[in-house]
């Protein structure tokens, strides 16, 4: 008789166990649902793109979908952006290492790379113009 009662309450469980775990994973998926979204708005969060001229068209065409919020080319591309913000920057070539990795990121080729910067003028256009002055300040001290 307690072996019998035993089964049943450990069948009860894992049925309650069973429908509880899809309610917690409808929960989980709503809510990385709504975080992606919040994300996706967010006026602190910036998409930069970055391409060298073999792969100018694909970085361009995410920029053109609205995919990337700032794009990084060098300053002899031939790409034109019509209806767009630009500034010319410069970078430093020097190595730099990433917290938490270790791992070595060396930029290759002249000691300044010249940039030019496209954004659209939106809500986040005060943003990207303060981290283009910011990486501008900060180019100076490398």
């Amino acid at each position: 008789m307690t072996d019998f009662l035993l089964a049943v309450v450990i069948i009860i469980f894992g049925v309650l166990g069973f429908f509880l775990m899809k309610r917690i994973d409808r929960f989980l998926e709503s809510s990385r649902k709504e975080q992606v979204k919040l994300l996706e708005s967010s006026e602190h969060y910036l998409r930069i793109g970055t391409s060298n001229p073999y792969v100018i068209d694909c970085c361009s065409e995410a920029f053109l979908a609205h995919k990337l919020d700032l794009l990084l080319l060098s300053e002899n591309s031939v790409v034109k952006m019509d209806g767009c913000c630009l500034k010319e920057i410069e970078l430093p070539c020097t190595s730099t290492m990433m917290s938490g990795s270790s791992l070595t990121v060396e930029l290759v080729g002249e000691k300044q790379s010249k940039l030019t910067a496209f954004w659209k003028q939106d809500n986040k256009s005060q943003l990207i113009t303060e981290f283009l002055k910011y990486s501008d300040e900060i180019s100076h001290y490398i």
